[in-house]
């Protein structure tokens, strides 16, 4: 059994981080050799051998995909749409059977994709903007909504958080840049977006107050 010294809780199963924190366990001897639960690696490997072969037949897929869109349709590029599609549903299948995927990078990891994802298919059927003007901007602020709902469950190190809300301040930039040089033309969502961002992020500075601020220090080392 380990214990994170964080989160005041005792973990049965054998991970070197706490789920919920994701801070290093302490290790405890106790009992050791003692099994709480029944063994599930059987079962673990079993969905990974599935996945392999997921992925085999999704490499297999994607070149004939190629071959045909390269032979049939040389001016459309399906085969980056289908290609896409099957690397996301695997990531999806990986995620969903990983233990050591928390809820802050499956979330991060989900909105991440699936905004790269509809950027391609804008991208592919001839670029008309939708997807930078809109779905960009609009999974920043998805993203904004999950941390606070993320801080709501794991209240007890909520400070956690903190350098992911600073990581959506600054990916507003990217559609500054975006603005700038003329690839995003309609500004309006990505506005609300900073915005959001931004009152979100002093909102938790602000409420937080002295341990917003040691986790900040610690993280960017700074010194007392």
């Amino acid at each position: 059994m380990n214990k994170c010294k964080y989160c005041g809780v005792t973990i049965m199963d054998p991970v070197p981080i706490c789920p919920l924190c994701k801070c290093a366990l302490e290790q405890n001897d106790e009992n050791e050799g003692v099994l709480r639960y029944p063994n599930v690696h059987i079962k673990q490997q079993k969905l990974h051998l599935v996945l392999r072969i997921y992925l085999t037949g999704a490499i297999i897929l994607e070149a004939l995909a190629i071959y045909l869109n390269v032979q049939w349709y040389p001016n459309y590029l399906w085969s980056l749409i289908l290609g896409a599609a099957l690397f996301y549903a695997y990531y999806v299948m990986k995620v969903s059977v990983s233990h050591t995927a928390g809820y802050r990078s499956r979330v991060i990891g989900l909105t991440f994709f699936s905004t790269l994802y509809v950027i391609l298919i804008d991208v592919v059927t001839d670029f008309r903007g939708w997807s930078v003007n809109y779905v960009l901007p609009a999974s920043i602020i998805f993203m904004n909504i999950s941390v606070v709902i993320l801080i709501f469950i794991n209240r007890r190190n909520w400070q956690s958080y903190l350098m992911i809300q600073i990581g959506l301040v600054f990916s507003n930039l990217i559609t500054l840049i975006l603005f700038q040089i003329g690839v995003l033309t309609k500004p309006g969502v990505s506005l609300i977006a900073a915005a959001v961002s931004g009152a979100t992020f002093l909102s938790l500075f602000i409420i937080g107050d002295r341990k917003a601020r040691d986790e900040l220090k610690r993280r960017f080392h700074i010194r007392r």
